[in-house]
C-alpha cells in the first residue's frame, strides 16, 4: 500500500492552538498503527466498534484513541469537545 499525504495550510485566529490536526481516511486496519509509529505523539479518533476488533481494539487503547459512537449526535459533540480540550 501507498501512504499519500496532502498538506493544507489554514489561516487560524490568533488564539488558536498550535497543534496540527490530521484527518485521514484509511485503507485497512493497519493504517492507524503505521501512522502511530510515524507520528508518535498523535492521538486518534475511531468509531466505538473498533474496541470489539481482536488485537486492533487493544492496540487502539494503547495508542490512547478517543472513541465516538457515530449513531449518537451527543457523542459526536462530546468527542469534538475532547479534541479541543
Amino acid at each position: 500500500h501507498d501512504l499519500r499525504l496532502q498538506s493544507h495550510r489554514i489561516t487560524q485566529p490568533q488564539e488558536a492552538i498550535n497543534t496540527p490536526i490530521i484527518i485521514a481516511n484509511h485503507v485497512n486496519w493497519l493504517d492507524f498503527i503505521y501512522m502511530g509509529t510515524c507520528l508518535p505523539r498523535a492521538s486518534f479518533v475511531a468509531k466505538i466498534e473498533v474496541l470489539k476488533v481482536p488485537a486492533i481494539g487493544d492496540i487502539s487503547k494503547y495508542l490512547q484513541t478517543l472513541y465516538v459512537d457515530r449513531s449518537s449526535p451527543e457523542a459526536r459533540h462530546q468527542i469534538k469537545d475532547q479534541i479541543v480540550n
